[in-house]
């Protein structure tokens, strides 16, 4: 079978279940911004979960969002999202270390500070 059909018939099984169609529209907004690449799937399944929770029962909507992501790009098969996320996290682990020794790895310039945030507000009364 193919991964559409499989899709589909996952759908149905956790339908049957009795989870509702709210937690899968849940699920497919989850995978779309977790393993999706680009703003559309994520797009297509928010506008899907919103339905849902509107209108409360749209099989159909499900549906053809469970298929459109399957035709989307994953993560996975893009070599430069792969390698923005493993930059990513050398960024954040870096970060941790370098915050354990007490040191800021970097300054942030002063125009990243507006007047809702403590040091925006005394820079603005200077």
């Amino acid at each position: 079978m193919n991964r559409k059909h499989d899709a589909i018939q996952a759908m149905r099984c956790l339908l049957q279940d009795g989870n509702s169609q709210w937690y899968i529209a849940k699920k497919l907004v989850q995978f779309a911004v977790e393993d999706a690449v680009g703003a559309e799937p994520f797009l297509y399944a928010k506008s899907t979960y919103d339905l849902i929770v509107d209108i409360k029962d749209e099989i159909n909507a499900l549906s053809r969002c469970v298929l459109y992501l399957c035709d989307a790009p994953k993560f996975r098969e893009s070599k430069e999202e792969a390698y923005w996320e493993v930059e990513r996290i050398r960024i954040r682990e870096a970060t941790k270390e370098h915050y354990k020794k007490s040191i800021k790895p970097a300054e942030l310039p002063e125009w990243v500070f507006d007047q809702y945030t403590a040091r925006g507000s005394a820079l603005k009364k200077k």
